[in-house]
């Protein structure tokens, strides 16, 4: 659904809401049902208007580029053998059916457990096929009216199922399968289960003693309270029609998996006695109906043939259907790119069939297809290779190493996640060690990856615990021979090492429902950055640090990761500007166990002990917990979708994991691997002692206090602040990691219940940028940081962040200062206005934020006008001081859709340098550029520095060819070399929605002259130089080179007429089609830095891809000296020159300097961030990239030389 019903969807929200709470008044009566019937009638005629509003702009709730790529493929082989109809597990406790452990889940993991809640599983729509009854429960849940279906009153005639292979249990006969009885009790009687008891006399302490075990009768009290009462007859009905077979629980197990997923993958499937696979198809529509008739009818008969099965899955693999577009259509486009994953789910040992031509192919040398690391060849080794031939581990292997489509172009994406693993125990970590680390998957070309799922078995190794033993070959895989079946299980770890895939042990139902959904995750998983990196300090010294952000699409969870920057000597032998080893991840401070990212266990912070702030109902600031009155509202909001939980809803909020679903104590809460939540758009911001460097004049004399201000909190905590889209912004203590606050703004708080939800379909919450500055206000100085939410609400807060060591819940109202939302202002939107917090020239200090993106979304505040605005807000408490109106709104949509217009783009400009802010730039959607005077001590004379205050008029309106140009990013500002009036530059495009993916449209980089003259305003881009670019191949092979043009300019001399020589400013058409800024230019030593952005249009491209640029500030031109070490020797000269060819007609090449580099693969790009070497001649940039990796360039500050690009993470 487009972004455009999402206010629609809020105010229906708050209408039912409030439907919930006349409830109790209303109940059982007339007007109860009046009542409801008018509500259900507004909604339907609202919801009918709303969609007939002007459009709106398209807004994603997921980052854009996490939408490019290919679909994989994915095959799930089912085992449909006979041991798959037994009621027991492990195979084990099948000699012992007639004991009191075979009937308690602590022996037999299959039985019926009082602790888990037992849901149905549920169909393709994902509607559940219905709870049992107790008294009428169906023998088989899959098939309740055909033949040999049957009822049983478990409160009178339960018998516990044993064996069973082609047999219903609707009987009395104990007839046996060849294996086991039918039942393992030859009478009825009133359901029940064991539970285990370590305390009754003659107990052994072991579940393989039957004095172990007390007898409870299930009834309406039996019950733990998983249910939510002590009745557990249902939920007992639930585990017997459902989950008291193997197959039953694969079923279900599987239904609930899939049930989450859709058009995102492709599948096919096979059972492992039929001989006809099913190719993949997308898995919506038709294909999602088939594939789940196709599992709720999963028989259980037939032999465990996994190695048949699997090389059938490897054949399919190297035909051309799975690549196409269309799988069925001979003639639809082939992906070379796609990723093929094998799902193979048993319960036992394979024991027929054996493919031929796989032989013992992990055991033998072969030769390895080009790759990035430089691997040619594979010599048997550990954990890969074993002494035994034909076995699951080979055929693994054997459809891994090869390519199955050898004409293809080989860009499968590789998965790369451990970078510092000595796997060859050398002491040192290089392209080998990553290449050969069963943990990464570095394989290009079209190979087929095994993730297996043992359900209910143990191999001879134990699972994980031998791992590190089997990677440095001190153990070996075990041999099958002389019956050896624990060989078999192992086998299945074997295969999916040996396929770079993973292998999943599951020993109850609930691991089952985990390992389904785990590692159809995993496949889908995406890891990716998109904010710019913050540093702690302009300047490298021991203890510089850079705090970046990463987030995972799997789960929607994200990482906040700290990383020292070397200063020589600070982290060993670590080159000066490079990155030191991760010092702390904030998610593993949060969440506790091992973190990846340190490599270590790191202790949780209890849910219990967080500062966690928000507002009551009437605005008040208050402790975001239960106990606290919150409000009818609030906690009305916290009890969806369900009416309930409200209390433990907002414990799991505050990080309680209790209620996960994973964790196996019957709750229903989404699983999460890190309580902190994914951060996208929200840019790290450190915040040290004070640092300015303000001084009093007349105008300016709160100056005189501020020397006291800087000395009393020089020692104050340094802290790094971020929002996430938990619904929290968060502080950080930049010394450990530990979070010392978090923020949970009102005007999210509507959609914090969706946080829960198993099926959770991300949002974005507190996503929008970060500002902070030393103010003044109530008789003193005040550290305030304001916020935005970008996509996840249209407000802006602010917090009094002064003393961290003053967060404490108790301070809420002293923290939490005020929150300016469209309830206050209907003209504002989505929040994606980075604020400005600035001292005015009326004596206060005011927060500067435009308008946003689609103030006219229906949401019960819409903007009558849809005009560009911007606010100028106090500081102290959040209203309005003066709001500036463009006058350009809907109806002067250049595309004439009526969509609402918005500022996001602004700059400020102080031209005296008196800490008093004069000008303000700002940029709307529809390209005009705005510049307005502050200068005034009376507010009512701030507007338009063009026009007037009824008609402004625009500096400049950006377009190409008639085509505006949407700004959606700020602008900056800088002197004209004249010292008459400012130089504004700024980059066109838009990245916001999915239908941006594919607009082509001609985007632009401006330098524009504002002279602040009468004639100064109202020229276009015939008044300015154009610069050209051309794109050239690089000496290094994974890098591309751009040369901009240097042609001269010449700046106007004010008179009239303008002489066609005489420019206003200088443009630069970027060339490749839907290429676009979205980002901040830097200015920097007479430079402007831009990074630009380009959507893939192939989807086999990945995410898509960015040009780091670097042109003259003065006319745009290319720079003089060498720019980028294009032949990444580590010199900057001649060298590193590009040759454009022989363009003075002399009969040689020509060489010049690089404007711009591309590092091939690399993704997209953040805006770096920079910081200065000890020599004051260096410097070090880095930038985030899509795929959530950390590149680092190191460059002369002085005569711009840079060295290679290096990807550090």
């Amino acid at each position: 659904m487009k972004r455009e019903f999402r206010g629609a969807r809020l105010f229906l929200h708050s209408l039912l809401l409030k439907c919930f709470l006349l409830k109790s008044f209303l109940l059982k009566s007339f007007l109860l049902k009046s009542f409801v019937l008018k509500s259900l009638l507004l909604i339907t005629v609202l919801s009918a208007s709303w969609q007939t509003r002007a459009e709106q702009f398209e807004l994603s709730d997921t980052p854009l580029f996490t939408l490019a790529g290919v679909n994989p493929n994915i095959v799930l082989t089912m085992d449909d053998s006979g041991s798959m109809a037994w009621s027991f597990m492990p195979t084990s406790v099948g000699d012992h059916p007639s004991t009191k452990r075979a009937k308690s889940a602590a022996f037999n993991k299959i039985y019926y457990d009082p602790e888990i809640l037992y849901d149905p599983p549920v169909d393709e729509e994902g509607v559940s096929l219905g709870n049992a009854s107790f008294t009428a429960a169906w023998d088989d849940g899959f098939n309740k009216t055909g033949t040999g279906s049957c009822t049983k009153n478990l409160s009178t005639s339960y018998r516990p199922s044993w064996g069973g292979i082609n047999q219903d249990h609707c009987g009395s006969s104990n007839d046996n399968d060849g294996f086991y009885d039918r039942y393992s009790s030859s009478t009825s009687e009133p359901a029940y289960y064991y539970l285990f008891d370590s305390s009754l006399n003659n107990c052994n302490g072991t579940a393989s003693d039957d004095d172990c075990y007390t007898k409870v009768v299930v009834s309406t009290t039996s019950g733990t309270g998983v249910t939510e009462s002590a009745d557990e007859r249902a939920n007992f009905a639930n585990w017997y029609s459902y989950y008291r077979k193997r197959v039953y629980v694969t079923k279900t197990a599987a239904s609930l998996a899939f049930s989450h997923f859709n058009s995102n993958i492709r599948v096919g499937y096979q059972r492992i006695n039929n001989s006809t696979l099913t190719g993949v198809e997308t898995f919506s529509g038709t294909r999602r109906e088939t594939f789940f008739n196709w599992l709720l009818s999963l028989p259980a008969n037939g032999g465990t043939p996994l190695l048949t099965a699997m090389d059938k899955v490897g054949q399919y693999f190297e035909t051309t259907a799975p690549y196409r577009d269309d799988p069925s259509n001979g003639s639809s486009t082939e992906r070379s790119c796609r990723q093929n994953f094998h799902i193979m789910m048993t319960d036992g040992e394979w024991n027929s069939g054996s493919p031929s031509g796989i032989n013992n192919t992990d055991n033998s040398s072969h030769s390895i297809l080009a790759n990035d690391y430089g691997v040619t060849n594979y010599v048997p080794r550990a954990p890969y290779k074993d002494g035994n031939s034909t076995y699951l581990g080979d055929v693994a292997f054997h459809y891994w190493y090869r390519d199955l489509r050898p004409t293809a172009t080989n860009n499968v994406p590789v998965s790369v996640s451990d970078l510092s693993s000595d796997i060859d125990g050398n002491g040192s970590t290089d392209n080998n060690d990553i290449f050969w680390n069963p943990a990464n998957d570095p394989a290009s070309w079209q190979h087929m990856v095994n993730f297996m799922i043992g359900l209910g078995v143990s191999g001879e190794h134990d699972f994980p615990g031998d791992y590190d033993d089997l990677l440095d070959g001190t153990l070996d895989w075990p041999s099958a021979s002389g019956g050896n079946d624990q060989a078999k299980v192992d086998d299945l770890w074997h295969a999916s090492i040996n396929s770079r895939g993973t292998y999943l042990s599951a020993q109850n139902p609930q691991d089952l429902v985990a390992a389904f959904t785990d590692v159809i995750n995993s496949v889908l998983e995406r890891t990716g950055s998109f904010a710019t990196a913050a540093l702690n300090s302009g300047t490298i010294s021991s203890d510089t640090a850079l705090f970046f952000a990463r987030f995972t699409t799997n789960d929607w969870t994200g990482s906040l990761i700290a990383q020292p920057i070397s200063d020589g000597s600070n982290c060993g032998p670590i080159a000066l500007g490079n990155i030191c080893p991760s010092a702390w991840d904030a998610a593993c401070r949060l969440t506790g166990g091992f973190c990846p990212e340190l490599g270590k266990n790191v202790s949780k912070t209890k849910q219990n002990d967080r500062v966690i702030i928000t507002r009551h109902d009437d605005g008040t600031p208050i402790p975001f917990r239960w106990a606290t009155e919150l409000g009818s509202v609030r906690k009305a909001s916290l009890k969806q979708p369900d009416n309930d939980r409200g209390s433990a809803r907002l414990k799991y909020l505050r990080g309680a994991r209790g209620q996960e679903i994973a964790k196996g104590n019957g709750g229903e809460f989404r699983n999460r691997k890190s309580v902190l939540g994914d951060i996208i758009a929200s840019i790290p911001t450190y915040v040290g002692p004070p640092e300015r460097f303000y001084f009093s004049s007349t105008d300016f004399p709160e100056g005189s206090s501020y020397a006291a201000f800087k000395t009393s909190y020089k020692s104050r905590t340094a802290m790094v602040y971020v929002g996430a889209n938990d619904g929290m912004l968060h502080g950080f203590n930049t010394a450990d990691g530990r979070e010392k606050l978090a923020y949970v703004p009102a005007a999210t708080f509507d959609n914090l219940w969706q946080l829960s939800l198993p099926d959770y379909s991300h949002k974005n919450f507190v996503d929008g940028p970060i500002t902070y500055n030393d103010v003044y206000y109530d008789s003193g100085w005040h550290s305030l940081l304001v916020s935005g939410l970008g996509t996840g609400g249209q407000g802006y807060f602010a917090l009094d962040i002064t003393d961290p060591a003053g967060f404490a819940e108790s301070n809420a109202a002293a923290i939490a200062r005020w929150e300016f939302t469209d309830q206050d202002d209907a003209d504002l939107g989505y929040s994606f206005s980075r604020p400005s917090l600035v001292r005015l020239a009326n004596g206060k200090w005011g927060v500067i934020v435009g308008n946003g993106i689609n103030s006219t979304e229906a949401d019960g505040t819409a903007s009558t006008t849809g005009n560009g605005v911007i606010f100028i807000l106090d500081a102290e408490d959040g209203s309005i001081i003066k709001k500036l109106d463009t006058k350009v709104g809907s109806s002067d949509d250049p595309k004439g859709l009526s969509r609402p217009n918005g500022i996001i783009g602004t700059s400020v400009v102080d031209a005296d340098g008196d800490f008093i802010v004069d000008r303000l730039y700002g940029a709307d959607l529809f390209g005009n550029v705005w510049a307005f005077d502050l200068s005034s001590s009376n507010p009512n004379s701030w507007g338009t520095d063009y026009g007037s205050s009824g008609s402004p008029q625009p500096l400049f309106v950006a377009e190409a060819s008639g085509v505006a140009q949407p700004i959606t990013s700020d602008l900056k500002v800088k002197s004209h070399p004249t010292s008459e009036g400012f130089m504004v530059y700024f980059g066109t495009g838009q990245y916001l929605g999915k239908s941006d993916l594919t607009d082509s449209s001609q985007q632009t980089f401006y330098a524009i002259w504002d002279r602040q003259a009468n004639n100064s305003n109202g020229f276009d881009r015939g008044d300015l130089l154009e610069q050209t670019i051309t794109t050239f191949t690089a000496p290094a092979t994974d890098l591309r080179a751009r040369v901009v043009s240097d042609t001269p300019i010449e700046w106007d001399d004010g008179t009239n007429p303008v002489t066609s020589t005489e420019k206003l400013g200088w443009y630069i058409d970027l060339p490749e089609s839907g290429e676009r800024v979205q980002q901040p230019p830097t200015l920097r030593d007479g430079r402007v830095i831009f990074v630009t952005l380009t959507p893939a249009s192939d989807p086999c491209d990945g995410e898509g891809s960015s040009w780091l640029m670097e042109v003259d500030a003065l006319n745009g031109g290319r720079l003089d000296q060498s720019v980028f070490d294009f032949n990444k020797d580590r010199q900057f000269n001649d060298a590193d020159m590009i040759n454009i060819g022989d363009i003075d007609g002399d009969g040689n090449d020509d060489y010049v300097h690089g404007s711009g580099i591309q590092r091939i693969n690399a993704g997209i790009l953040s805006r770096p961030g920079i910081v200065n070497h000890p020599d004051g001649r260096t410097e070090s940039k880095y930038v985030t990239t899509s795929k959530g990796n950390l590149e680092s360039i190191l460059e002369d500050s002085g005569r711009n030389r840079q060295t290679p690009w290096r990807e550090i993470r």
